[in-house]
């Protein structure tokens, strides 16, 4: 019986330690892929931060060590009037990924994406929604993708 009880025991820890736990369950997160790989910001103060300014303004940024992700959309008068395209000049998205100057990677007329903010709760000040863009570094010639993001975020306003 003792033995049953060890293999039950034994069994549960195995199967418990082979499910990936998001690092991030927090009720405020930002999430997403970089080129396929999971991406989380880590819990610092200023690692998830979502700002609004009026009613036309939303910035956010994702921080996690050296690697920065980042939307900006300018100019939008209703956020929740649909996608907004994330695409230069009044809106777009960067990701840098070290301290060096040669590492942003920035949208552009060719490489655009979207965002889409689902909820604005200006009584909570909670702001929620999904993203994803492409991001070209012209010093390296390279692309980057950004998919399947998703966010809830505290924010601040101005």
């Amino acid at each position: 019986m003792r033995q049953l009880l060890y293999l039950l025991i034994a069994t549960f820890l195995i199967s418990a330690s082979c499910h990936k736990q998001d690092p991030n369950p927090a009720q405020f997160y930002i999430r997403c892929k970089i080129d396929g790989q999971d991406y989380w910001p880590n819990n610092c103060a200023n690692c998830m931060r979502g700002q609004l300014l009026g009613d036309t303004v939303y910035l956010m940024n994702a921080n996690a060590d050296y690697t920065t992700v980042f939307l900006g959309v300018t100019q939008k008068p209703n956020f929740l009037g649909g996608p907004c395209l994330l695409n230069p000049p009044s809106s777009g998205g960067a990701y840098k990924n070290s301290t060096t100057t040669n590492d942003r990677f920035d949208t552009d007329a060719t490489h655009t994406g979207q965002l889409n903010i689902t909820t604005l709760d200006k009584t909570n000040k909670i702001v929620a929604g999904t993203f994803y863009f492409q991001a070209y570094n012209p010093v390296q010639n390279k692309t980057v993708n950004i998919s399947n993001g998703e966010f809830r975020l505290k924010y601040t306003d101005y």
